[in-house]
């Protein structure tokens, strides 16, 4: 429907420009100023025989001119609107004629749909009435999508790792060490008492730290100890010290994002009750 709205735009810019463009001149024909209001007779003119109304000479006007502009034309401008409404319609037949059997059933088919989506529209304009946003509806959204709003668990962790991840010796060392890592809690002093090693503590929130650790400590629970984790090939091992919620923002805070976020939830809820309510009553026939 994007190809049905652009060719819709390009054939009211090309009545505008029409009407601009015969301004300078002379029509070929006595120009009636109130064709835009009224006009004495149903049919104004043939293209190959086909009819123009005076119907589809209003259309146009609307479909070109907003009501503030159409008050600031002069009555010039307006006379020239069936000599627009007459090109675009040897146009139009010029191209049917010119496209193929099957181009013109697909063009056919993208006006059905188009026309079946303004009646769509006019009805849910008339029928469609979304519940409005409640402060309960607010809170119920607010309380089971916490971690959209920040709630998650952290993680306040330590690790050792060696210096030099080219130093053997000192792989070596974080491997001796292990066994005593696992069971002691005086990690910090260890570090201390071996230069070779590295001691940070810190706590962090999921997506911080590497895939390697995250797939490490996953599960993990507090006192805990890993594996030793290669990280770009330096040795780590880490332990669990706590684990805390970290709490969601206020919903004072996030209550217009959320009404927000409602809106257009009501407005699909809406639109699926009158649509299945319409199903129930129609007489639907579906053949394999």
């Amino acid at each position: 429907m994007k190809n049905s709205a652009v060719l819709n735009r390009l054939s009211t810019v090309f009545i505008a420009l029409m009407i601009v463009g015969c301004s300078g001149k002379e029509s070929p024909r006595t120009a009636d100023p109130a064709v835009t209001d009224v006009v004495t007779s149903s049919v104004v003119a043939r293209v190959n025989g086909e009819a123009i109304s005076e119907q589809d000479l209003q259309d146009a006007f609307n479909r070109t001119f907003s009501s503030a502009e159409a008050l600031a034309l002069d009555n010039t401008i307006q006379a020239k609107l069936l000599d627009s409404v007459i090109a675009s319609r040897a146009i139009a037949q010029a191209a049917k004629k010119m496209l193929s059997a099957e181009d013109n059933r697909a063009l056919l088919a993208s006006v059905r749909l188009y026309q079946e989506e303004l009646y769509i529209k006019a009805y849910l304009q008339q029928n469609v009435s979304p519940e409005p946003v409640s402060s309960a509806l607010v809170e119920a959204y607010y309380n089971s999508h916490l971690g959209d709003f920040g709630q998650q668990e952290i993680q306040k962790i330590e690790f050792i790792r060696v210096v030099d991840q080219a130093d053997e010796g000192q792989r070596d060392l974080l491997l001796t060490l292990y066994a005593t890592l696992q069971t002691s809690d005086q990690w910090a002093e260890l570090a201390e008492q071996n230069p070779a090693l590295v001691y940070r503590q810190s706590w962090v929130t999921p997506g911080l730290l590497s895939n390697e650790i995250e797939q490490s400590v996953a599960g993990m629970a507090v006192d805990d100890v890993s594996s030793i984790v290669v990280i770009g090939g330096v040795a780590h091992v880490i332990r669990i010290l706590a684990q805390r919620l970290q709490p969601a923002a206020p919903l004072s805070e996030v209550s217009a994002e959320i009404r927000k976020r409602l809106v257009p939830l009501q407005l699909r809820k809406a639109v699926k009750d009158v649509s299945e309510q319409l199903i129930s009553e129609a007489s639907v026939e579906i053949f394999d």
